[in-house]
């Protein structure tokens, strides 16, 4: 079972996974999900970085050393937000409109994305 990281808490939580090996782990085109893992060696659990409405993706697929960041934009002219995820010493960067960051076993699941946070398919 995956546990939710309180968005106020994402920060602190990206820097204390600071050093992790990650990699872009699940994508899928048509919903315009991504989903980034971190692992560190030795580790029961790793951390899962679920982009939702994904826009622009640039950068390695796969790096050591995470440094990953996020940052929320300023709402445009419609009202809409965009969150960055960057690591600038992987020259990483995904813009996406939401981001949900959960910390779970370190098993995949056959689906990276069914039933991900629990959930009934589809509502996330």
């Amino acid at each position: 079972m995956k546990t939710i990281i309180d968005p106020k808490n994402q920060e602190s939580v990206l820097a204390d996974w600071r050093g992790a090996k990650t990699a872009i782990w699940a994508f899928a085109l048509g919903h315009g999900r991504l989903a980034i893992v971190l692992e560190r060696k030795g580790e029961q659990e790793e951390l899962y970085i679920l982009c939702l409405g994904g826009e622009r993706l640039s950068g390695p697929f796969r790096w050591d050393q995470a440094n990953i960041t996020i940052v929320t934009e300023s709402p445009n002219q419609w009202g809409e937000v965009r969150r960055r995820i960057t690591d600038k010493q992987a020259g990483f960067e995904l813009v996406c409109r939401d981001v949900s960051i959960a910390r779970g076993p370190g098993s995949p699941p056959a689906d990276p994305f069914e039933n991900f946070f629990g959930d009934a398919p589809g509502t996330v």
